[in-house]
Protein backbone atom coordinates (compact mmCIF):
# COMPACT_ATOMS: atom_id res chain seq x y z
CA UNK A 1 0.00 0.00 0.00
CA UNK A 2 2.85 2.40 0.81
CA UNK A 3 4.42 1.93 -2.64
CA UNK A 4 1.05 2.62 -4.27
CA UNK A 5 0.66 5.82 -2.24
CA UNK A 6 4.18 7.01 -3.06
CA UNK A 7 3.60 6.17 -6.72
CA UNK A 8 0.35 8.17 -6.69
CA UNK A 9 2.20 11.12 -5.13
CA UNK A 10 4.84 11.07 -7.88
CA UNK A 11 2.17 10.69 -10.55
CA UNK A 12 0.27 13.66 -9.12
CA UNK A 13 3.44 15.76 -8.98
CA UNK A 14 4.27 14.84 -12.57
CA UNK A 15 0.86 15.41 -14.13
CA UNK A 16 0.35 18.48 -11.94
CA UNK A 17 3.74 19.80 -13.01
CA UNK A 18 2.86 19.49 -16.69
CA UNK A 19 -0.54 21.10 -16.07
CA UNK A 20 1.05 24.13 -14.40
CA UNK A 21 3.65 24.32 -17.18
CA UNK A 22 0.78 24.72 -19.65
CA UNK A 23 -0.95 27.32 -17.45
CA UNK A 24 2.23 29.33 -16.88
CA UNK A 25 3.16 29.31 -20.55
CA UNK A 26 -0.36 30.40 -21.48
CA UNK A 27 -0.30 33.23 -18.94
CA UNK A 28 3.26 34.59 -19.12
CA UNK A 29 4.41 33.80 -22.66
CA UNK A 30 3.30 35.66 -25.77
CA UNK A 31 0.90 34.16 -28.33
CA UNK A 32 3.66 33.09 -30.74
CA UNK A 33 5.54 31.28 -27.95
CA UNK A 34 2.33 29.56 -26.83
CA UNK A 35 1.65 28.40 -30.38
CA UNK A 36 5.19 26.99 -30.65
CA UNK A 37 4.76 25.15 -27.32
CA UNK A 38 1.44 23.64 -28.47
CA UNK A 39 3.10 22.49 -31.71
CA UNK A 40 6.03 20.86 -29.89
CA UNK A 41 3.94 19.31 -27.13
CA UNK A 42 1.33 17.87 -29.49
CA UNK A 43 4.04 16.44 -31.77
CA UNK A 44 5.94 15.02 -28.80
CA UNK A 45 2.84 13.30 -27.42
CA UNK A 46 1.53 12.18 -30.81
CA UNK A 47 4.70 11.08 -32.63
CA UNK A 48 6.98 10.10 -29.73
CA UNK A 49 5.22 6.80 -28.91
CA UNK A 50 5.15 5.85 -32.60
CA UNK A 51 8.96 5.82 -32.85
CA UNK A 52 8.97 2.73 -30.63
CA UNK A 53 6.88 0.89 -33.27
CA UNK A 54 4.69 -0.62 -30.56
CA UNK A 55 7.49 -2.75 -29.08
CA UNK A 56 7.41 -1.04 -25.68
CA UNK A 57 4.13 -2.91 -25.14
CA UNK A 58 5.93 -6.23 -25.68
CA UNK A 59 7.71 -5.70 -22.33
CA UNK A 60 4.40 -5.92 -20.50
CA UNK A 61 2.80 -8.67 -22.55
CA UNK A 62 5.92 -10.84 -22.96
CA UNK A 63 8.29 -10.00 -20.05
CA UNK A 64 10.52 -12.97 -20.90
CA UNK A 65 11.46 -11.16 -24.13
CA UNK A 66 12.89 -8.03 -22.49
CA UNK A 67 16.44 -8.33 -23.84
CA UNK A 68 15.74 -8.72 -27.57
CA UNK A 69 12.94 -6.14 -27.39
CA UNK A 70 15.21 -3.63 -25.65
CA UNK A 71 17.92 -4.17 -28.25
CA UNK A 72 15.45 -3.59 -31.08
CA UNK A 73 13.84 -0.46 -29.61
CA UNK A 74 17.13 1.21 -28.66
CA UNK A 75 18.46 0.60 -32.17
CA UNK A 76 15.28 2.12 -33.55
CA UNK A 77 15.64 5.26 -31.43
CA UNK A 78 19.26 5.75 -32.50
CA UNK A 79 18.17 5.42 -36.12
CA UNK A 80 15.40 8.02 -35.63
CA UNK A 81 17.81 10.41 -33.92
CA UNK A 82 20.31 10.19 -36.78
CA UNK A 83 17.52 10.58 -39.35
CA UNK A 84 16.29 13.67 -37.48
CA UNK A 85 19.71 15.33 -37.68
CA UNK A 86 20.00 14.55 -41.40
CA UNK A 87 16.53 15.81 -42.35
CA UNK A 88 16.79 18.89 -40.14
CA UNK A 89 19.93 19.96 -42.00
CA UNK A 90 17.85 20.10 -45.20
CA UNK A 91 14.38 21.18 -44.04
CA UNK A 92 15.10 23.16 -40.84
CA UNK A 93 12.20 21.90 -38.73
CA UNK A 94 10.10 24.32 -36.70
CA UNK A 95 9.85 21.71 -33.95
CA UNK A 96 12.36 19.79 -31.83
CA UNK A 97 12.94 16.25 -33.13
CA UNK A 98 15.37 15.68 -30.21
CA UNK A 99 12.45 16.35 -27.90
CA UNK A 100 10.37 13.71 -29.69
CA UNK A 101 13.14 11.09 -29.51
CA UNK A 102 13.77 11.95 -25.85
CA UNK A 103 10.11 11.42 -25.04
CA UNK A 104 10.23 8.06 -26.86
CA UNK A 105 13.20 7.04 -24.73
CA UNK A 106 11.31 8.02 -21.59
CA UNK A 107 8.32 5.87 -22.63
CA UNK A 108 10.62 2.96 -23.47
CA UNK A 109 12.35 3.05 -20.10
CA UNK A 110 9.04 3.47 -18.25
CA UNK A 111 7.68 0.30 -19.89
CA UNK A 112 10.92 -1.55 -19.11
CA UNK A 113 10.88 -0.45 -15.48
CA UNK A 114 7.26 -1.51 -14.96
CA UNK A 115 8.38 -5.09 -15.57
CA UNK A 116 11.94 -5.02 -14.23
CA UNK A 117 11.62 -2.72 -11.19
CA UNK A 118 7.91 -2.27 -10.50
CA UNK A 119 5.35 0.48 -10.94
CA UNK A 120 6.86 2.86 -8.38
CA UNK A 121 10.24 3.25 -10.11
CA UNK A 122 8.50 3.44 -13.49
CA UNK A 123 6.24 6.21 -12.23
CA UNK A 124 9.21 8.16 -10.87
CA UNK A 125 10.90 7.98 -14.28
CA UNK A 126 7.71 9.16 -15.97
CA UNK A 127 7.21 12.07 -13.57
CA UNK A 128 10.67 13.53 -12.92
CA UNK A 129 11.08 15.40 -16.20
CA UNK A 130 7.70 17.10 -15.75
CA UNK A 131 8.71 18.35 -12.31
CA UNK A 132 12.07 19.62 -13.62
CA UNK A 133 10.35 21.34 -16.54
CA UNK A 134 7.95 23.14 -14.20
CA UNK A 135 10.90 24.54 -12.23
CA UNK A 136 12.58 25.69 -15.44
CA UNK A 137 9.43 27.36 -16.80
CA UNK A 138 8.85 29.09 -13.45
CA UNK A 139 12.32 30.61 -13.73
CA UNK A 140 11.84 31.52 -17.40
CA UNK A 141 8.63 33.39 -16.55
CA UNK A 142 10.85 35.99 -14.87
CA UNK A 143 13.93 35.61 -17.08
CA UNK A 144 12.57 35.78 -20.63
CA UNK A 145 16.00 35.11 -22.15
CA UNK A 146 15.72 31.48 -21.02
CA UNK A 147 12.58 30.83 -23.06
CA UNK A 148 14.53 30.22 -26.26
CA UNK A 149 16.21 27.26 -24.60
CA UNK A 150 13.33 25.48 -22.90
CA UNK A 151 12.93 22.89 -25.69
CA UNK A 152 16.56 21.96 -25.20
CA UNK A 153 16.01 21.91 -21.44
CA UNK A 154 12.93 19.71 -21.84
CA UNK A 155 14.86 17.25 -24.01
CA UNK A 156 17.55 17.06 -21.33
CA UNK A 157 14.96 16.60 -18.58
CA UNK A 158 13.46 13.70 -20.52
CA UNK A 159 16.78 12.09 -21.41
CA UNK A 160 18.60 12.21 -18.08
CA UNK A 161 16.22 10.23 -15.81
CA UNK A 162 15.66 7.69 -18.58
CA UNK A 163 19.37 7.18 -19.21
CA UNK A 164 20.00 6.83 -15.48
CA UNK A 165 17.31 4.18 -15.02
CA UNK A 166 18.33 2.38 -18.19
CA UNK A 167 21.91 2.25 -16.90
CA UNK A 168 20.73 1.00 -13.49
CA UNK A 169 18.79 -1.78 -15.23
CA UNK A 170 21.94 -3.04 -16.92
CA UNK A 171 23.93 -2.78 -13.68
CA UNK A 172 21.39 -4.96 -11.85
CA UNK A 173 19.69 -6.98 -14.59
CA UNK A 174 16.70 -9.14 -13.84
CA UNK A 175 16.95 -12.86 -14.47
CA UNK A 176 15.01 -12.86 -17.73
CA UNK A 177 15.13 -15.01 -20.82
CA UNK A 178 16.92 -13.87 -23.97
CA UNK A 179 14.69 -15.73 -26.43
CA UNK A 180 14.37 -14.05 -29.81
CA UNK A 181 11.19 -12.28 -30.80
CA UNK A 182 8.79 -14.45 -32.77
CA UNK A 183 5.95 -13.79 -35.19
CA UNK A 184 3.36 -13.37 -32.42
CA UNK A 185 5.53 -10.77 -30.66
CA UNK A 186 5.96 -8.73 -33.83
CA UNK A 187 2.26 -9.02 -34.65
CA UNK A 188 1.29 -7.83 -31.17
CA UNK A 189 3.72 -4.89 -31.39
CA UNK A 190 2.30 -3.75 -34.72
CA UNK A 191 -1.26 -4.00 -33.44
CA UNK A 192 -0.26 -1.83 -30.48
CA UNK A 193 1.46 0.59 -32.85
CA UNK A 194 -1.72 1.05 -34.88
CA UNK A 195 -3.82 1.29 -31.72
CA UNK A 196 -1.46 3.90 -30.27
CA UNK A 197 -1.46 5.87 -33.51
CA UNK A 198 -5.25 6.01 -33.55
CA UNK A 199 -5.41 7.06 -29.89
CA UNK A 200 -2.75 9.74 -30.33
CA UNK A 201 -4.56 11.19 -33.34
CA UNK A 202 -7.78 11.37 -31.31
CA UNK A 203 -5.98 13.03 -28.40
CA UNK A 204 -3.56 15.50 -29.97
CA UNK A 205 -4.23 15.87 -33.70
CA UNK A 206 -6.53 18.89 -33.46
CA UNK A 207 -3.96 20.70 -31.29
CA UNK A 208 -1.25 20.04 -33.87
CA UNK A 209 -3.40 21.17 -36.80
CA UNK A 210 -4.61 24.27 -34.96
CA UNK A 211 -1.02 25.19 -34.04
CA UNK A 212 -0.03 24.70 -37.68
CA UNK A 213 -2.83 26.56 -39.46
CA UNK A 214 -4.66 28.88 -37.03
CA UNK A 215 -3.45 32.23 -35.75
CA UNK A 216 -1.62 32.36 -32.44
CA UNK A 217 -4.42 34.08 -30.49
CA UNK A 218 -7.01 31.41 -31.34
CA UNK A 219 -4.52 28.63 -30.58
CA UNK A 220 -3.82 30.25 -27.21
CA UNK A 221 -7.54 30.41 -26.34
CA UNK A 222 -8.23 26.83 -27.42
CA UNK A 223 -5.19 25.51 -25.56
CA UNK A 224 -6.15 27.37 -22.37
CA UNK A 225 -9.64 25.84 -22.27
CA UNK A 226 -8.33 22.43 -23.30
CA UNK A 227 -5.79 22.54 -20.46
CA UNK A 228 -8.16 23.85 -17.80
CA UNK A 229 -11.25 21.75 -18.44
CA UNK A 230 -9.82 18.40 -19.49
CA UNK A 231 -7.36 18.41 -16.56
CA UNK A 232 -9.35 15.94 -14.45
CA UNK A 233 -9.77 13.62 -17.44
CA UNK A 234 -6.05 13.68 -18.24
CA UNK A 235 -5.20 12.94 -14.60
CA UNK A 236 -7.66 10.08 -14.12
CA UNK A 237 -7.15 8.52 -17.55
CA UNK A 238 -3.37 8.53 -17.14
CA UNK A 239 -3.47 7.01 -13.67
CA UNK A 240 -6.07 4.37 -14.52
CA UNK A 241 -4.31 3.52 -17.76
CA UNK A 242 -1.05 2.98 -15.89
CA UNK A 243 -2.48 0.60 -13.28
CA UNK A 244 -5.72 -0.91 -14.53
CA UNK A 245 -4.42 -3.18 -17.31
CA UNK A 246 -1.83 -4.97 -15.09
CA UNK A 247 -4.48 -5.25 -12.34
CA UNK A 248 -6.99 -6.88 -14.70
CA UNK A 249 -4.32 -9.21 -16.06
CA UNK A 250 -3.36 -10.38 -12.54
CA UNK A 251 -6.88 -10.59 -11.08
CA UNK A 252 -9.33 -10.48 -14.00
CA UNK A 253 -12.45 -11.86 -12.34
CA UNK A 254 -12.10 -9.90 -9.11
CA UNK A 255 -11.21 -6.59 -10.78
CA UNK A 256 -13.89 -6.71 -13.48
CA UNK A 257 -16.54 -7.76 -10.96
CA UNK A 258 -15.62 -4.78 -8.77
CA UNK A 259 -15.82 -2.37 -11.73
CA UNK A 260 -19.16 -3.77 -12.86
CA UNK A 261 -20.67 -3.69 -9.37
CA UNK A 262 -19.58 -0.09 -8.75
CA UNK A 263 -20.03 1.44 -12.21
CA UNK A 264 -22.80 3.82 -11.10
CA UNK A 265 -20.76 5.00 -8.13
CA UNK A 266 -17.77 5.48 -10.42
CA UNK A 267 -19.87 7.59 -12.80
CA UNK A 268 -21.21 9.73 -9.94
CA UNK A 269 -17.68 10.30 -8.66
CA UNK A 270 -16.60 11.23 -12.18
CA UNK A 271 -19.41 13.80 -12.46
CA UNK A 272 -18.51 15.25 -9.05
CA UNK A 273 -14.85 15.58 -10.05
CA UNK A 274 -15.88 17.23 -13.34
CA UNK A 275 -17.98 19.80 -11.44
CA UNK A 276 -15.06 20.47 -9.11
CA UNK A 277 -12.79 20.88 -12.16
CA UNK A 278 -15.25 23.40 -13.62
CA UNK A 279 -15.26 25.43 -10.40
CA UNK A 280 -11.45 25.53 -10.36
CA UNK A 281 -11.31 26.50 -14.04
CA UNK A 282 -13.94 29.20 -13.58
CA UNK A 283 -12.09 30.57 -10.55
CA UNK A 284 -8.83 30.73 -12.48
CA UNK A 285 -10.40 32.56 -15.43
CA UNK A 286 -12.04 35.02 -13.04
CA UNK A 287 -8.72 35.57 -11.28
CA UNK A 288 -6.98 36.50 -14.55
CA UNK A 289 -9.95 38.68 -15.63
CA UNK A 290 -10.89 36.36 -18.49
CA UNK A 291 -14.59 36.07 -19.34
CA UNK A 292 -15.51 32.39 -19.38
CA UNK A 293 -16.80 30.74 -22.53
CA UNK A 294 -19.32 28.30 -21.05
CA UNK A 295 -19.90 26.33 -24.24
CA UNK A 296 -16.20 25.66 -24.80
CA UNK A 297 -15.74 24.81 -21.11
CA UNK A 298 -18.61 22.29 -21.07
CA UNK A 299 -17.46 20.65 -24.31
CA UNK A 300 -14.00 20.04 -22.85
CA UNK A 301 -15.46 18.78 -19.56
CA UNK A 302 -17.37 16.17 -21.56
CA UNK A 303 -14.22 15.29 -23.50
CA UNK A 304 -12.43 14.75 -20.18
CA UNK A 305 -15.17 12.40 -18.95
CA UNK A 306 -15.13 10.44 -22.21
CA UNK A 307 -11.36 10.01 -22.03
CA UNK A 308 -11.75 8.45 -18.58
CA UNK A 309 -14.63 6.24 -19.74
CA UNK A 310 -12.49 5.03 -22.64
CA UNK A 311 -9.86 3.62 -20.28
CA UNK A 312 -12.09 0.95 -18.71
CA UNK A 313 -12.95 -1.10 -21.84
CA UNK A 314 -9.53 -0.60 -23.44
CA UNK A 315 -7.76 -1.76 -20.27
CA UNK A 316 -9.84 -4.93 -20.35
CA UNK A 317 -8.93 -5.47 -23.99
CA UNK A 318 -5.26 -4.74 -23.33
CA UNK A 319 -5.17 -7.39 -20.61
CA UNK A 320 -7.44 -10.12 -21.98
CA UNK A 321 -8.33 -9.62 -25.64
CA UNK A 322 -7.39 -12.27 -28.18
CA UNK A 323 -5.98 -11.36 -31.62
CA UNK A 324 -9.44 -11.54 -33.21
CA UNK A 325 -10.90 -9.04 -30.73
CA UNK A 326 -7.97 -6.67 -31.24
CA UNK A 327 -8.32 -6.85 -35.02
CA UNK A 328 -12.02 -6.03 -34.78
CA UNK A 329 -11.29 -3.08 -32.48
CA UNK A 330 -8.53 -1.75 -34.72
CA UNK A 331 -10.58 -2.04 -37.92
CA UNK A 332 -13.47 -0.07 -36.45
CA UNK A 333 -11.12 2.56 -35.04
CA UNK A 334 -9.28 2.93 -38.34
CA UNK A 335 -12.59 3.72 -40.06
CA UNK A 336 -13.60 6.10 -37.27
CA UNK A 337 -10.23 7.88 -37.29
CA UNK A 338 -10.25 8.19 -41.09
CA UNK A 339 -13.66 9.90 -40.99
CA UNK A 340 -12.54 12.10 -38.09
CA UNK A 341 -9.38 13.21 -39.89
CA UNK A 342 -11.28 14.10 -43.07
CA UNK A 343 -13.85 16.15 -41.14
CA UNK A 344 -11.22 17.82 -38.94
CA UNK A 345 -9.02 18.74 -41.90
CA UNK A 346 -12.01 20.13 -43.80
CA UNK A 347 -13.19 22.23 -40.84
CA UNK A 348 -9.72 23.65 -40.22
CA UNK A 349 -9.31 24.36 -43.93
CA UNK A 350 -12.63 26.27 -43.78
CA UNK A 351 -11.29 28.20 -40.77
CA UNK A 352 -14.34 27.41 -38.62
CA UNK A 353 -14.78 28.58 -35.02
CA UNK A 354 -13.33 26.85 -31.98
CA UNK A 355 -16.79 25.63 -30.88
CA UNK A 356 -17.13 23.45 -33.94
CA UNK A 357 -13.62 21.99 -33.57
CA UNK A 358 -14.26 21.17 -29.89
CA UNK A 359 -17.66 19.69 -30.74
CA UNK A 360 -16.12 17.39 -33.36
CA UNK A 361 -13.47 16.29 -30.84
CA UNK A 362 -16.23 15.45 -28.35
CA UNK A 363 -18.23 13.45 -30.94
CA UNK A 364 -15.08 11.55 -31.95
CA UNK A 365 -14.45 10.52 -28.34
CA UNK A 366 -18.10 9.55 -27.92
CA UNK A 367 -17.85 7.13 -30.83
CA UNK A 368 -14.50 5.80 -29.61
CA UNK A 369 -16.02 4.97 -26.22
CA UNK A 370 -18.98 3.28 -27.93
CA UNK A 371 -16.73 1.11 -30.13
CA UNK A 372 -14.45 0.21 -27.21
CA UNK A 373 -17.36 -0.87 -25.01
CA UNK A 374 -18.92 -2.88 -27.82
CA UNK A 375 -15.73 -4.86 -28.47
CA UNK A 376 -14.85 -5.19 -24.76
CA UNK A 377 -18.16 -6.98 -24.11
CA UNK A 378 -16.99 -9.76 -26.44
CA UNK A 379 -13.75 -10.30 -24.50
CA UNK A 380 -13.82 -13.28 -22.18
CA UNK A 381 -13.04 -12.45 -18.57
CA UNK A 382 -11.01 -15.54 -17.79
Amino acid sequence: MNSILVSLIFYTLGIGGLFFVDILINHYFNAAEIKLWVLNKSLMMMVGPLLLLGYNNVFLRYPEKIKPTLKLTLSSLIMWLIAGFVFDSFFHFHFSYVLIVGFSLSLLVTSLLRVAKGNLVAQINQSLWKIFLLIYVLISCYYASLRDFYYIALAIFIFLPSIYYLFSYFIQPKDVSSFELDKDNHSFAWKMLVSGLLLNIATYCELFLLATFYNAELVSTYFLYFTLFTAYGVFLAGYLGFYLTPKIRKQPEKTLKFLSKNKYKINLILVAIAIFNFIIGYAYLSMVDEEINFILAVLFLIVGALRVSYIFPTSKMGALANPSDLRSFLKQNIILTFIYMILLSFLIYEDVGLYIIACLVMINWLFRVYVANKVAKLVKEV
